[in-house]
């Protein structure tokens, strides 16, 4: 059995590898020149982070009973509200055969803002009296869901500006000559997107404050959510990119999910509405606040939604060293991602295990590592992205995978 193993593995270690792992997937130019099938097993292909506004992990210790707060630690809860992000893509279908392909992904986003820091300082340092308070916690916090089947083609021969007639003449020399030449691959994109689930705060609405004589506080929510009625519409949107090489560099340009509408018909939702008055002229022993209002209301039928969403946007230029360091400098912008904004990193190619290493961001700092291994046949890849700092100074953690067999 050793024996069969390790000859396995002999011939596995031998077969040619193909080329680093790619950094710009979401090119449709970018499978002009592929020459093979290839499938991305389901299950095995997924991209998954979540992180927060403010706390590491490290943080956590905070709130362990028994932990006395120490002013750095007030410090930090009060510096700023807290929310919390997420996202998540999986494959189910990817198949792909040169110059083609046809996809069908879920996504699943979330953007919650939990507490204002506003409620941090009133609890550490006291309110002021003779002080209206008002807050807007959650308002504007979603989540959805969608599905997108994406049909994807690259016209497989390279095209040229020296192909525009006038633009440039036969003589032309220097940057001229290589401009006038360099290859040009196209692709295009058409996306067929179905919504799922939604939830959402449509109003949201603290008000507090107390006098000589007496507290008061008003609250009201409304928000939304799919059941079993809602009915989520389907809707098309388009993508394109441009792939071409300049004086040694590959430059990517790529444009996504242009008029992309999720749209959820009749809503469920709720409501909640409390108003009350606390007279301090007299205390009891059973004292309790007055309340002119209490009202929780999940009965409610909100109607249509629509979430338009931004195309996704993709700019960058990779650069080859020595056959062996591919270094990578790129710009992106996408609803459906926290793995976005300035991205810059390399990879280098360790026999059949590449390694990967990025630095992106996109208001605030994320680290990426990527490795795996990389055969003729097929390929795995696997990531983790740290966000803010590392390990237990992280503000949130990305895992993702994508195994792949070629033939």
């Amino acid at each position: 059995m050793k024996k069969i193993i390790f000859i396995a593995l002999v011939i596995l270690f031998s077969l040619p590898i193909f080329a680093l792992f790619e950094f710009y997937t979401e090119n449709p130019a970018n499978i002009a020149k592929r020459d093979y099938t290839q499938i991305l097993f389901p299950g095995l292909t997924y991209n998954l982070n979540f992180n927060n506004s403010l706390l590491r992990f490290n943080d956590i210790s905070i709130f362990e009973e028994g932990n006395v707060l120490t002013n750095s630690d007030k410090k930090l809860l009060t510096s700023e509200n807290i929310r919390l992000f997420g996202s998540l893509n999986t494959t189910f279908i990817d198949v792909g055969w040169q110059n083609w392909n046809l996809a069908i992904k879920a996504f699943a986003f979330f953007d919650v803002e939990v507490m204002d820091k506003k409620y941090s300082e009133i609890i550490f340092y006291g309110n002021q009296t003779d002080e209206n308070y008002e807050t807007n916690v959650g308002k504007g916090s979603e989540g959805f869901g969608m599905w997108k089947t994406a049909f994807t083609y690259a016209y497989p021969k390279d095209l040229s500006l020296g192909m525009i007639p006038g633009l440039f003449s036969k003589q032309s020399e220097g940057i001229l000559a290589e401009l006038r030449d360099m290859p040009i691959n196209v692709g295009a994109r058409f996306n067929i997107n179905h919504s799922l689930a939604y939830g959402g705060v449509v109003e949201s609405r603290q008000q507090f404050g107390s006098v000589p004589d007496s507290t008061y506080y008003d609250i009201y929510a409304k928000y939304a959510y799919s059941d079993e009625d809602t009915q989520g519409m389907t809707s098309a949107s388009l993508g394109f990119g441009l792939k071409t090489e300049f004086m040694g560099a590959t430059i990517h340009f790529s444009l996504d999910d242009i008029f992309l509408q999720l749209s959820y018909d009749d809503l469920a939702g709720g409501e909640i509405s409390q108003v009350g008055t606390d007279s301090l002229l007299y205390f009891q022993e059973d004292h309790e606040i007055y309340e002119y209002e209490n009202i929780e209301n999940d009965s409610l039928r909100l109607g249509s939604r629509t979430r338009s969403i931004n195309p996704s946007f993709s700019l960058g230029v990779e650069y080859t060293f020595l056959d062996k360091i591919d270094a990578v400098m790129k710009y992106s912008s996408s609803e459906l991602s926290n793995q976005d904004g300035f991205l810059l990193g390399g990879s280098y190619e360790l026999g059949v295990l590449p390694i990967q290493a990025f630095y992106g961001n996109n208001g605030s700092s994320y680290y990426q590592f990527v490795s795996g291994l990389k055969f003729n046949k097929f390929e795995w890849k696997v990531g983790a992205t740290f966000y803010h700092g590392f390990f237990r100074y992280a503000k949130g953690l990305g895992l993702s995978s994508e195994f792949k067999i070629k033939f």
